[in-house]
């Protein structure tokens, strides 16, 4: 994944897509049963995605579904 280590400007589009700003390993608490997993993360513009591991490329959820 490509990673944008810049000040505060909107990442470039790739493929009509947002490159990654930032991506790596957080640990979340689970919402049905309240145990902690570690999932990887992905922010790109605005929105932020979480994968069971990095090689996954269909997200579990886009936290923003959420809200």
């Amino acid at each position: 994944m490509e990673e944008h280590n810049g000040s505060a400007e909107i990442p470039q589009l790739s493929q009509g897509r947002p490159v990654a700003i930032k991506c790596g390993w957080l640990r979340k608490q689970g919402g049905f049963v309240k145990t902690w997993h570690t999932r990887w993360f992905v922010l790109k513009g605005e929105q932020l995605y979480y994968f069971k591991d990095e090689d996954e490329t269909k997200p579990l959820i886009n936290e923003q579904q959420m809200n």
